[in-house]
């Protein structure tokens, strides 16, 4: 006989079981998402209140202001030089078309170039930062000022191509007070005013660029008769075979295609919770953090004076092995150089620059030199022993390293850590002549010119 009441009971005790589990189960789901919405809460404030130092994730903001490069800094421009001296360079343009090209852009920046990766953006405009004027063609050479040459070309002329980095293009110092303008005043001085000089300096550039950047003047017809690298600085700087802006392109490269993988196939729920994440202004300002801690002391430095204007680096095997490197491949880079410009009948001069570490008393030097660019200290005896060696090296080199040794004291040779003053780049316009002086180019240049004017 069956008992309905234990039954009944047992039913009780069972229901009460699964009732008190689903209590349970709803208490942990409950406090699951209280925790949730408290820690997405914590998250949106904590981001609301790091956004303004996160930085931003589209725009990098510039390092230097943009106060001044406005239509007010053309004019200024165009104030100090006149209108003449950019119809020289763009001819067949209307002088309304050139002010469109004067006023078209302010700030200062590079554009995408094939073969050499970037060149400066054609601009006119008065620098507020350093206070000179600055005119960038849009061939990707520098102004001169007044007397800047026609392009394209005159081939009727005595043309000279300069190649080199932010030296020779002239950071700090006005259109007229560079490397190439000196250059030009000088050997019109002594050749006629028939002789053009074309600044082709690029901020970062180093010798390999600027032979591939000779290369493409070249293949256009833009055939110089004189043709001079200024090198040293960067080449040392340059640890590896990449440019100044490989990082940029790698990135850009990289993020077209997983741009295409994402509008082919979706990552799931995940990824693009990941991506949101690396978005957020936590994950930014973290980055920033480590992307701004500040370098530790080099081990082993001295001070160089009471000041601790530079402190000295620490060179070690790999340093050692890397101005190796480089010093090879500056001579190479000269060995082809000196051959395209045989090529085309172009005579061609190498010049080694002045740098602060190299035969120049620091302590009259007022700015720090980052360790980057002390690799010269190393390097520039090594390549002066391969040159004297007569191992490696063109015909042509003009050794201007150590320029900075006998001039006066009080006179500034620098206008930052490693830029020239205009008075170092009438001292180094001065030693290309004595060099070319020297191997017999400037002879040869002269009678060019006579052949050219009969």
């Amino acid at each position: 006989m069956i008992d309905g009441g234990s039954s009944s009971r047992a039913g009780r005790s069972a229901g009460d079981g699964t009732g008190t589990a689903r209590r349970r189960l709803g208490s942990v789901v409950q406090a699951g998402c209280t925790i949730s919405v408290i820690t997405l809460i914590v998250f949106v404030l904590v981001n609301l209140a790091l956004s303004p130092f996160a930085g931003e994730t589209q725009d990098v903001k510039a390092v230097r202001p943009t106060i001044g490069w406005s239509t007010e800094a053309a004019q200024k421009w165009i104030d100090h030089y006149g209108l003449d001296t950019v119809r020289r360079v763009y001819p067949g343009k209307s002088d309304d078309e050139i002010r469109k090209i004067i006023f078209n852009k302010f700030q200062v920046g590079n554009r995408y170039e094939p073969f050499v990766e970037f060149l400066p953006d054609p601009i006119f405009m008065h620098d507020p930062v350093f206070n000179v004027d600055m005119g960038i063609h849009e061939a990707g050479f520098r102004l001169g000022g007044r007397d800047q040459g026609p392009w394209p070309i005159d081939k009727s002329k005595l043309n000279v191509f300069v190649f080199g980095g932010s030296t020779t293009f002239g950071t700090g110092a006005a259109d007229d007070e560079t490397i190439p303008a000196f250059l030009q005043k000088y050997l019109r001085e002594e050749m006629g005013p028939t002789v053009d000089a074309y600044n082709f300096g690029v901020g970062a550039y180093y010798s390999s660029q600027e032979l591939i950047n000779f290369w493409r003047l070249a293949r256009q017809g833009d055939f110089p008769d004189l043709v001079v690298f200024v090198d040293g600085l960067n080449d040392y700087f340059q640890t590896t075979e990449d440019t100044a802006h490989s990082g940029y392109y790698r990135t850009f490269e990289a993020a077209r295609v997983s741009l295409l993988k994402q509008l082919q196939l979706d990552r799931g729920s995940l990824w693009h919770l990941a991506a949101a994440v690396e978005l957020s202004p936590v994950f930014r300002f973290v980055e920033n953090l480590k992307q701004h801690q500040l370098p530790t002391e080099t081990p082993g430095a001295e001070n160089l004076n009471e000041g601790k204007r530079t402190v000295l680096r620490t060179f070690d095997a790999a340093d050692e092995k890397h101005v190796v490197d480089v010093t090879n491949r500056l001579l190479n880079n000269f060995r082809l150089a000196s051959g395209m410009a045989d090529s085309i009948g172009a005579e061609s001069a190498f010049i080694v620059q002045p740098t602060p570490m190299y035969d120049y008393d620091l302590s009259r030097h007022p700015f720090p030199v980052p360790e980057w660019h002390q690799y010269t200290r190393i390097g520039y005896p090594l390549l002066k022993q391969r040159l004297e060696s007569g191992t490696g090296g063109p015909e042509h080199v003009v050794w201007c390293a150590s320029l900075g040794e006998d001039a006066p004291a009080n006179v500034p040779l620098y206008v930052d850590p490693v830029h020239y003053s205009a008075a170092m780049n009438k001292l180094i316009a001065r030693c290309i002549i004595a060099g070319l002086r020297k191997d017999g180019s400037f002879d040869r240049l002269a009678d060019k010119i006579r052949k050219k004017a009969g």
